[in-house]
Order: C-alpha cells, then structure tokens, then sequence
C-alpha cells in the first residue's frame, strides 16, 4: 500500500522499532522472519532480521500510532522485546 502511496507522488509517515529476537538457529531463520513480519503483519513496510546481532529492525507505517508489538505476534513467529 505504501508504495503505491508513494508511486502516486504522495509521502507515507513511517516509524522505525529496533528489537532483540531470540530462538534463531541459522540465517535461514531469519530470513523466514523477515518474510512473515513483512507479509503477516500489518502495516510493516520494511523489515530486516540480522541472525549474526541476533536483532530485527521494522519499519511501519505511522497509522500503527501505537508502536505495535511486532516481536510478540503471533502470526510472525518472532520472539523478542522492543527496545526502541
């Protein structure tokens, strides 16, 4: 949805939230968490799982006012605690 925002020549608010994920076992865990947290979890534009940092950066959408609780969904499978 974003891009398309974008595409029409219109800006999106987003927000950045850093967080510590934890039960990673091989980079290809990570990948597969990138994956749901950009295509399960609403209002995600970005997301970047690093498994070497054991850390996650998600970029969202301002609509999302409430920082949401990324790390906690369920339909994501990420464990962790937000940070910042």
């Amino acid at each position: 949805m974003a891009a398309k925002i974008h595409d029409a020549g219109y800006g999106v608010a987003t927000a950045t939230v850093e967080f510590p994920v934890t039960g990673m076992t091989r980079a290809n865990c990570a990948m597969n968490i990138e994956r749901a947290l950009k295509k399960k979890v609403p209002g995600v534009v970005q997301a970047s799982v690093n498994f070497a940092t054991e850390r996650a950066s998600v970029v969202y959408t301002h609509y999302y006012h409430h920082r949401p609780n990324y790390c906690r969904h369920r339909k994501s499978g990420v464990r962790g605690y937000p940070t910042g």
